[in-house]
């Protein structure tokens, strides 16, 4: 592998110090031992009974134990007794004893500096161990934070690389197995490239959790021959844990979150076909009973009379095709998850298309078509963008009375140094009830208002406008004119965000 070294930390010593620990520990208690005697020295200059300078050396026994170990406290023990009696008993500088009675002082000094050695060493050890639990707790609490605020597989385990690039030493690798859907992949700490090591894995373990095998959390050395203390390897194996139930709760989460969207989905498709049963049975019944009299009368029918029929036959299948048209256009934005296949159109040719499939509909109302003064090319699914307007201005008709002038157009506009292509379609009818507005693009809302006769439908239209639009990543809004009359537009991007 190659890639960024990874950085050092205070715990790397293990695996690159130059001395071994015994020696350093060794090279200390002589160092220890020289100053305590030049202490000792000092004192009997000054006239120091033998007790304080006994003193001396067990304070150099304690100092030893606190900076080495139980091995070298007991070494700095014997070897503190010798000192005594070489340096400051007659005859000096020798290890004769004249006087009897310092080899109960020996004895003495001796058991008090084991004792007190031992007592300093456990201490030290207690000690030790307390601040490591401590650590040990601070990074389990530090890593249960981070991985819950993480959200994918990914994003969960490069969080806990970093947790645990900080804590152990070595390269701390996650092999992600991967799935029908999804590849295996290989996590590194950061985002950047490939750690430098050569070493093979010192330590590897897997993660499994309730919801399967996910793969194997491994440490790789930065240098040669660096073996991990059982400490690290049980914290590693509680990261492995932490891991483990991480990836349960997002892998729980997910299947919870798509069985909320079927449901959903269920639900909104249950919701379609019980408000479009009824829409669908008035206009089928009324082609139905058209068709039968012209079959069965058509030749005792009057042409007015006959002209009529089909004239009926005419419209509800025509208003039947625009509600399956909606029904298709929802559809396909909702299969697509909300994105859509953009393709450069030109504006003017999506504007005219759908003015020309609403004219049959407009009866007595006045439609007046703005088109850009340029040519204008806009990335949309143009059939779609072609229904919201259709929609919006069958909506226009259905609810303003006869004679009503309606205002179709097209542009390009400047907002906050983006360009946006704005569609509206407004009217001087009686306008939108204020307490509508807010919800008048929900799916199934229906207006309380009606003003044509015509007016009809399952509350699709306004909906379905909005879903595209905002697939499309524009906005869609509503509002009244102070002058009087309802006015609708919505903004697309003139440039495909979806690919940038």
């Amino acid at each position: 592998m190659t890639g960024m070294k990874k950085p050092d930390r205070e715990n790397s010593h293990r695996c690159s110090d130059r001395f071994p620990s015994s020696f350093v520990d060794s090279i200390t208690t002589f160092f220890i031992l020289c100053g305590v005697t030049a202490i000792a020295f000092a004192f009997q200059s000054l006239g120091f009974s033998d007790a304080n300078l006994i003193m001396v050396f067990i304070f150099g026994v304690v100092l030893t134990s606190v900076r080495t170990g139980r091995l070298f406290g007991v070494a700095a023990s014997i070897l503190s007794v010798f000192l005594f009696n070489f340096f400051f008993t007659e005859p000096r500088y020798t290890f004769a004893v004249n006087d009897t009675q310092y080899i109960f002082t020996f004895v003495v000094m001796l058991a008090v500096a084991l004792i007190i050695s031992a007592l300093t060493v456990r201490e030290k050890n207690q000690a030790k161990q307390a601040a490591e639990r401590e650590q040990r707790a601070n990074v389990l609490f530090r890593v249960s934070r981070a991985l819950l605020a993480s959200g994918s597989p990914d994003a969960i385990c490069r969080k806990a690389l970093e947790q645990i690039n900080d804590t152990i030493p070595g390269v701390p690798v996650i092999i992600l197995e991967g799935s029908a859907q999804t590849p295996s992949s290989v996590l590194y700490p950061g985002e950047g490239e490939e750690p430098v090591t050569e070493e093979p894995a010192a330590f590897q373990i897997p993660i499994r959790g309730s919801e399967g095998h996910y793969g194997y959390l491994s440490i790789h050395s930065i240098e040669k021959n660096c073996i991990l203390s059982k400490e690290e390897e049980s914290l590693l194996q509680t990261f492995a844990a932490q891991i483990s139930l991480a990836l349960d709760r997002e892998r729980i989460l997910t299947k919870h979150e798509e069985a909320k969207v079927r449901a959903e989905n269920d639900k909104l498709r249950l919701t379609i076909l019980r408000s479009i049963s009824h829409d669908f049975r008035t206009p089928l019944a009324g082609i139905t009973g058209a068709s039968s009299t012209l079959l069965s009368d058509n030749d005792s029918l009057e042409d007015d009379t006959r002209n009529d029929l089909l004239k009926s036959i005419h419209d509800e299948a025509t208003w039947l095709s625009h509600m399956v048209e909606n029904i298709l256009s929802l559809t396909r934005v909702q299969s697509a998850g909300g994105v859509i296949r953009k393709v450069p159109e030109v504006l003017d040719d999506v504007l005219l298309s759908a003015v020309q499939r609403i004219r049959g509909w407009l009866g007595e109302h006045e439609l007046e078509v703005q088109p850009p003064s340029e040519v204008v090319l806009v990335p949309m699914e143009g059939t779609l963008i072609e229904q919201v307007l259709i929609n919006l201005l069958t909506n226009a008709i259905q609810h303003t009375p006869e004679g009503t002038n309606i205002v179709v157009s097209a542009g390009v506009l400047k907002e906050e140094e983006k360009a946006l292509v704005e569609f509206s379609v407004e009217d001087n009818g009686p306008g939108i009830p204020d307490v509508s507005i807010p919800t008048i693009f929900d799916l199934f809302k229906q207006s309380q208002v009606s003003r044509s006769k015509n007016a009809r439908g399952a509350g699709l239209g306004l909906g379905i406008c909005r879903a595209v639009v905002e697939a499309h990543g524009g906005r869609i809004t509503a509002s009244n004119k102070p002058e009087g009359g309802a006015r609708f537009s919505f903004t697309l991007p003139m440039e495909d965000e979806q690919h940038d």
